[in-house]
């Protein structure tokens, strides 16, 4: 049975930009996505299709594919996003996430998301809650 793996931002500009310096990495781990169901945080999509990805046709279609996909599921970042906000705004911890980084955690820490690993090329904002919770790190280290 296929596992559920949240793919970051990072991923997603890797993978389509040859210009990237985790491109490499990020075609490699492409190649097995197509044995999990791959789930997307709506503000990983909101953070990836900027002004620059949105103006090049071929990244777009790209993409599209995955969105298409019957084994892909958009995680709504409404449970998520309010606590975010007051999160960056004023942190309680001396950690400083952005809030796409901080709703990606959320959804990691949250017992009603099952979730198996996380593909991020931004490791360390994510293994502590990642180890915390027995899901696997997929970074540039595996991808090789």
């Amino acid at each position: 049975m296929p596992k559920n793996i949240i793919a970051d931002t990072g991923f997603w500009i890797a993978l389509f930009n040859e210009r990237d310096q985790h491109h490499a990495d990020a075609l490699r781990i492409e190649c097995s996505l197509e044995h999990f169901n791959l789930v997307i945080p709506w503000p990983t999509l909101y953070e990836t299709i900027n002004t620059r990805f949105a103006k090049r046709a071929k990244w777009r279609q790209g993409l599209k594919v995955y969105l298409d996909k019957s084994n892909t599921l958009k995680i709504d970042d409404a449970p998520y996003k309010d606590r975010a906000i007051e999160e960056v705004i004023t942190p309680l911890s001396k950690r400083y996430f952005s809030a796409v980084d901080f709703i990606i955690r959320s959804i990691l820490e949250d017992p009603n998301v099952k979730t198996d690993a996380l593909i991020t090329f931004n490791e360390a904002d994510f293994s502590d809650v990642c180890y915390g919770n027995g899901i696997e790190l997929v970074s540039r280290q595996q991808a090789r």
